[in-house]
């Protein structure tokens, strides 16, 4: 009887360059399929090892037949957190006002237990520091969450394993597509959001690991109003680990990108946590709001005043862009059935509402603000700038509403069998339409000066 088998993937050329740095061996005889010897036990990863072991499905998965000669180490993961804590002064308050360090170096001296997700982090530690660095802020944030929520010692080490290995599916994935500058293609992007079910399977993997830690990595990317993903599922449907993670997720990305180009701590976040009260479970953003004015949490301007009249002229074109963006993403969802039943598409409607209610509340597409906006310009009114800024910081996360809204409906696309053939015709002059703008957005001299935006 022919025996269960296990493709290789790109997690083979990683192992391949960790080799350089840190040596790769396997621990065991590696096999193919049909049980003929690819690798002796006590070999090393070298070039031409791994060529010839794409070549065969596995009757093992291969990360459980390897070992990295210097791994991570619980130990070694604490003081990493630590080390990244003390580079910015108000992350370090947070810490120490939440009394998060304790709680911290127990949970991280219980990584032992997991040598397959030690494995995973250490990859994730040599190749990626960047992405490794978030992965570990974010566990270390979602710590902080779980602990002021008080919950029970058993989701808290739930939420942290989560949250500090939500990623390691990415490890798998074609890093050419990971890497690829500006907007990807609808079937790159269905790639993409395979690293939560990726990652949810090396954690099924994983000996006397709680469902509990794989419930929340596979819905880290899932929102309460359905348009997340893999499964779409709205509120009522996530468990409160996943939601606290998703959060963390979505935070740590925003801030560690201000953290690097600004050297200042979660630099004027509020504007996103308070568009984004309503994506995940509210208890999770209360929290976060309340542990950040307790520390005293104030936003702080990031644009030095010589570049405002840049950003400035970023944010005018932004607005017409967006705005543009915006009614041809109306035309789309207007042709979705009042009876349809589809949760994709009743979760497009519900993000849409979600929007329009932003923009009608922000005022950012109002023609009376925008001609406020540019009498800051022309009058150089330095007590608006903050102001400007805090525009720019919307119009960004408008921006990346109007994306995910677009992403969706171009997966629904692709799928037309089951949709309505009026709606079909619909989206599909709606993208056509949405392809002609972004040319025009790419051709004009005035995407130069919003560059700032993105």
């Amino acid at each position: 009887m022919k025996t269960s088998s296990y493709k290789v993937d790109y997690y083979a050329r990683h192992l391949m360059n960790v080799n350089k740095y840190n040596k790769v061996i396997a621990k065991e005889n590696i096999l193919n399929a049909d049980g003929i010897l690819l690798l002796k036990k006590g070999a090393s990863f070298y070039p031409e090892v791994v060529e010839k072991i794409l070549n065969f499905d596995l009757v093992k998965p291969l990360d459980e037949s390897i070992l990295i000669s210097r791994p991570l180490t619980g130990m070694k993961v604490y003081q990493h957190i630590n080390h990244v804590i003390k580079r910015y002064s108000f992350v370090e308050k947070m810490h120490y006002f939440a009394n998060v360090n304790l709680v911290l170096k127990h949970q991280c001296a219980a990584l032992g237990r997991y040598p397959l997700l030690i494995q995973k982090m250490t990859v994730q530690k040599i190749l990626q520091p960047n992405e490794f660095d978030k992965s570990v802020m974010c566990g270390w944030l979602a710590l902080g969450l779980a602990k002021q929520m008080k919950l029970s010692a058993k989701q808290i080490h739930a939420v942290f394993l989560a949250a500090l290995t939500h990623d390691v599916g990415m490890l798998h994935i074609n890093p050419v597509i990971l890497q690829r500058q500006g907007e990807i293609s609808a079937s790159e992007w269905k790639i993409v959001q395979s690293h939560v079910e990726l990652s949810k399977k090396v954690l099924d993997r994983v000996e006397n690991l709680d469902s509990l830690v794989k419930r929340a990595v596979l819905e880290h990317h899932e929102r309460c109003d359905g348009m997340g993903y893999p499964a779409g599922k709205i509120g009522n449907e996530l468990c409160l680990e996943g939601q606290i993670v998703a959060m963390c997720d979505a935070i740590i990305a925003l801030s560690v990108k201000g953290l690097e180009l600004k050297k200042k701590a979660f630099v004027n976040v509020i504007p996103f946590l308070q568009l984004n009260s309503e994506a995940h479970f509210y208890c999770t953003y209360e929290t976060l709001i309340k542990w950040l004015r307790n520390v005293g949490y104030t936003e702080r301007r990031c644009i030095p005043d010589e570049e405002i009249e840049t950003l400035l002229d970023g944010v005018f074109y932004e607005e017409f862009f967006l705005k543009q963006w915006h009614e041809v993403i109306n035309y789309m969802v207007d042709g979705i059935p009042q009876t349809s039943r589809d949760r994709k598409l009743l979760a497009v409607i519900t993000a849409k509402k979600q929007l329009d209610s932003i923009l009608l509340g922000s005022g950012l597409v109002d023609i009376g603000y925008i001609k406020w906006m540019h009498q800051v310009k022309e009058d150089k009114l330095q007590s608006a700038y903050h102001e400007v800024e805090h525009a720019y910081l919307m119009l960004k996360e408008v921006r990346w509403e109007l994306r995910h809204i677009t992403r969706t409906l171009r997966l629904i696309y692709k799928n037309t069998g089951d949709l309505d053939a009026a709606l079909v015709q619909r989206l599909s002059i709606g993208f056509k339409k949405l392809n002609m703008l972004n040319a025009s957005y790419s051709n004009t001299n005035a995407k130069q000066r919003s560059d700032i935006l993105h």
